[in-house]
């Protein structure tokens, strides 16, 4: 699976980026997203947003966030 295809879940004006992907497992990736839009906020203190996806399928199967619940948002 390519980055962009992740990328597509999202939409375009959520305001976050890829930050990074990894291969946490054999055929396990987390893709981690963060906040772009709250520039103001130091870098320790931004959500990151991790989606989990077997690399075979490209199915998500899981998805947390790092980060303190102040400012982590996220709208379905």
């Amino acid at each position: 699976m390519r980055k962009d295809n992740v990328s597509g879940y999202l939409r375009p004006q959520s305001g976050v980026n890829l930050e990074d992907v990894k291969e946490v497992q054999p055929g396990i990736l987390e893709y981690s997203f963060i906040d772009k839009v709250k520039i103001f906020i130091p870098v320790e203190k931004k959500c990151r947003f991790i989606l989990v996806v077997q690399k075979d399928t490209g199915t998500i199967t899981g998805w947390r966030y790092n980060g303190n619940p102040e400012y982590c948002t996220a709208n379905p």
